[in-house]
């Protein structure tokens, strides 16, 4: 017993099993770390490409439909897994059994394999793996210790047809907030004319749509006899002589969804990624920083830093593909501004606004030549918080072209902004909030050549869309 004792009470080499025991505890901390974060750079990896790939196969479904034949679909599919995935590094991460085409149903959202009419099939589902049944696990670093050698990583994704088909915009207005009240203001004797294309209001907030003054919006029938509709997810409401034909309008309405929320130029665009770079800036030509014109100015396509700026009389003139990243495409109300042998203007960062001032001529045409930015000519990031941009009203030209914005629009000046003498005579302005001010108008016309209904030429042709 008394050997016992003085064991107990025997503190010599105490530290070797505490710090063994604390050694145990980091390396489980390491291998959390190090295992968890590249299974999560793998989890990335399989969900890009299960998405490309679903929304690869559902661009040959019409293979399928017409003529029983679901190869295209899998072939198409597997080209943007292995493109995405190279076998060669990762193994086979999409099998042929792993491409599924079938029905989804948007009410239920619900996908169904098996359908019994072959018109039914709209969606195709693609799963890709690295699991240790297809012989591709993801390894285990440091969770070898604990008895992990690898680790199986699933994901899935469904692409489907667009509603009723087509994935072009149903409004040639969309105010996209589901939130805000006056997400769609129209004030003044702002005028608004469209042919053959809805106004669409998300909103589900009272007074979604607000129109006050004497402001007119004529609808004009198309060639079926369809007049097109306003469509608010919220309430409508006027105070004032309004000239708006509320049969029309359509309150807790179904809202076409955004048509591009999923889509940008940026990717695939090799000069987009580079100057998304925090310190792109640093090394950027002086030209290319805070450029500055007094009167006339014909800036060359590229990534300006810190925005353009046009003052004093003179014309600007644009030619091709812009990225203006923190900064402001800023035009004096004396400055003409002449985009009409096709321009595109990528908003990328905090501050990269739009502030057109004045009411002199102003003619911008969207690409249609194989431009990443083809058929925009504005498109902003998704961006947090939201910017706040001011476009105007022209005495000659204006807009061809699709104005996307993921912040909020306010449109000023006077007349009218459709060109009249250009092929497609097509102008679709989406954004998050759009407010017309005064004596503003925009004529916006579906009648697009070559692209689909409410879609300027060269914009996507958005077939499909994943929903899952």
């Amino acid at each position: 017993m008394r050997f016992l004792r003085e064991l107990w009470h025997d503190r010599e080499g105490a530290f070797a099993p505490i710090a063994s025991l604390i050694m145990v505890g980091l390396l489980g901390f390491a291998a959390l770390a190090i295992d968890m974060g590249y299974n999560y750079y793998n989890r990335n990896k399989l969900q890009v490409a299960a998405d490309s790939s679903a929304l690869a196969g559902a661009s040959q479904l019409q293979s399928l439909v017409e003529d029983g034949d679901s190869q295209p679909i899998i072939d198409e599919a597997r080209a943007y897994a292995e493109n995405n995935m190279p076998a060669a590094q990762y193994g086979t991460v999409l099998a042929a059994a792993d491409i599924v085409p079938g029905n989804w149903d948007p009410d239920t959202r619900t996908f169904t394999a098996t359908v019994s009419d072959p018109s039914d099939y709209n969606a195709v589902q693609t799963t890709t793996r690295r699991e240790d049944t297809v012989g591709n696990p993801v390894p285990a670093f440091l969770g070898g210790i604990f008895g992990f050698d690898n680790y199986d990583i699933v994901t899935s994704a469904i692409a489907t047809e667009a509603q009723n088909g087509n994935m072009t915009p149903s409004g040639c207005l969309m105010a996209t907030s589901e939130t805000e009240e006056e997400a769609f203001h129209i004030f003044g004797t702002a005028d608004i004319s469209t042919t053959d294309c809805n106004i669409e209001v998300a909103s589900e907030a009272e007074c979604a749509f607000y129109a006050n003054g004497n402001p007119t919006i004529t609808t004009i029938t198309d060639p079926d006899g369809d007049a097109p509709q306003i469509n608010i997810a919220g309430t409508y409401c006027e105070k004032g002589s309004v000239g708006i034909d509320t049969s029309g309008v359509n309150e807790d309405a179904n809202v076409g969804e955004d048509p591009y929320e999923d889509v940008d130029p940026c990717d695939g665009w090799a000069l987009c990624q580079q100057a998304r770079d925090p310190n792109y800036c640093d090394n950027a030509e002086p030209a290319y920083i805070n450029a500055s014109f007094e009167g006339d100015g014909s800036p060359p396509s590229g990534v300006y830093c810190g925005g353009i700026t046009f003052t004093g009389n003179g014309t600007a003139n644009f030619d091709g593909d812009y990225i203006i990243k923190e900064g402001a495409l800023d035009i004096g109300g004396n400055i003409t501004v002449d985009g009409s042998s096709g321009v595109g203007f990528y908003l990328m960062g905090t501050g990269s606004v739009i502030n057109f001032k004045g009411e002199s001529d102003l003619t911008l045409v969207a690409q249609s030549s194989g431009s990443p930015l083809d058929g925009f000519i504005f498109y902003e990031e998704d961006k947090d918080p939201k910017e706040s941009h001011t476009l105007r009203g022209t005495t000659g030209g204006g807009y061809d072209g699709l104005l996307y914005f993921d912040g909020d629009v306010e449109f000023k000046g006077t007349a009218d902004s459709l060109l009249t003498t250009y092929v497609s005579d097509c102008t679709v302005l989406i954004a998050n909030t759009i407010y017309f001010n005064g004596t503003t108008g925009l004529t916006a016309d579906s009648t697009c050549e070559g692209a689909g209904p409410t879609l300027p030429p060269g914009a996507p042709i958005l077939v499909y869309r994943l929903v899952n």
